[in-house]
């Protein structure tokens, strides 16, 4: 558990440069609500896992980081989706997107 513990913070400023990188290629009107639902906070399992198959798979050559930002921006999308379709004001105890 430790050595899970060690990997996640060795590996969270790298996902955090992704997730920004992106967002930065958003356009606006997408890029406000995406990046308020991503700053909110969480673990990021999601890139993290990701990372970590792509390096059992030997996957290298693919940039994992973007790869893994990708799959947290879906998740995103899809907390936005659930917030819109249940018309709710807060997510996490923090205002809704």
């Amino acid at each position: 558990m430790q050595h899970l513990r060690r990997l996640m913070a060795e590996e969270q400023p790298g996902i955090a440069a992704a997730l920004e990188a992106a967002l930065a290629k958003l356009p606006p009107n997408a890029a406000g609500p995406a990046g308020h639902v991503l700053r909110a906070g969480g673990k990021r399992l999601r890139p993290l896992l990701t990372l970590l198959w792509g390096k059992v798979f030997g996957l290298a050559h693919v940039d994992l980081y973007t790869l893994g930002a990708a799959v947290e921006m879906l998740h995103a999308a899809t907390l936005l989706h659930d917030d819109i379709l249940d018309r709710a004001e807060l997510r996490r105890g923090k205002p809704a997107a």
